[in-house]
């Protein structure tokens, strides 16, 4: 008899886990029956919910120049071209500053609600003989106020453009949104699971301790992540209260904030 139970145990444990792998597997796949990859307008939509009353977002894109030299003028003209792909025509004037073997010459720009920088980074290697290798990238970082949809529009738009030079790229995006109330507990888990939801991500770790929730995840879609322990991260999820202000503010990044 004590078999026959233990069996039964064993069973309905394999039952359970089953469902719970066929529930996972239902829900990464839309109803084409093919398996939904989530992408960054996902973000847009996990950020358009009516209990936002604004929003910050961030992207920072990154592309590989390559090694050939460059003299200021020139790089100033490179960053100038950038800036108009993004459509700015007004912006502060081209600035170089060295930092050891780091030189990174710089234009930036801004108004009411956004502010737009754009850098070429060049760092001189010595391998001897009177060798000197570069390395060089076009870092730009674009922050814009209560339109994520944007940001993301030119985060597009430059990839596509350092694409067309042949220019290999690295990105990451980071969402503020803010609600003019306290959360209780439930609530940032229903906050949560809603998010790791739209985007079909599973969770990878938690960190909850009393005013601070963090879920760490991973979801198909985003090429860039990191490594927390020994797994793979592209999503983070913070949740953070303010008090004095009654505000709660919810940070989404990619792949880490």
């Amino acid at each position: 008899m004590n078999r026959r139970i233990t069996l039964g145990k064993i069973f309905a444990a394999i039952v359970v886990i089953m469902a719970a792998v066929l529930a996972i597997v239902v829900y990464m796949i839309d109803d084409s029956g093919e398996k939904y990859v989530a992408t960054h307008s996902d973000v847009v939509a996990a950020f358009s919910g009516d209990e936002f009353y604004s929003t910050y977002s961030t992207t920072e894109i990154t592309a590989v120049y390559g090694s050939t030299y460059l003299g200021d003028e020139e790089k100033a003209e490179l960053l100038g071209e950038v800036a108009k792909e993004l459509s700015i025509t007004n912006y502060c004037p081209y600035e170089s500053v060295r930092n050891n073997d780091i030189i990174t010459g710089q234009i930036k720009a801004g108004n009411e609600g956004s502010e737009v920088s754009i850098e070429f980074i060049s760092k001189e290697n010595d391998e001897g003989n009177n060798v000197i290798y570069l390395e060089q990238y076009i870092k730009v970082r674009i922050c814009i106020e209560n339109s994520v949809e944007s940001t993301l529009y030119y985060r597009d738009k430059l990839i596509e453009f350092f694409k067309s030079m042949n220019m290999k790229t690295t990105s990451a995006i980071s969402v503020c949104g803010e609600i003019s109330r306290i959360l209780d507990d439930k609530e940032k888990e229903e906050v949560g699971k809603r998010f790791f939801g739209e985007l079909y991500a599973g969770v990878v770790s938690k960190d909850i301790k009393d005013r601070y929730y963090a879920v760490y995840g991973y979801t198909d879609g985003f090429d860039e992540y990191v490594i927390y322990g020994d797994k793979k991260v592209n999503l983070t999820l913070i949740i953070e209260e303010d008090e004095d202000n009654k505000v709660t503010s919810v940070y989404m990044a990619t792949p880490t904030i």
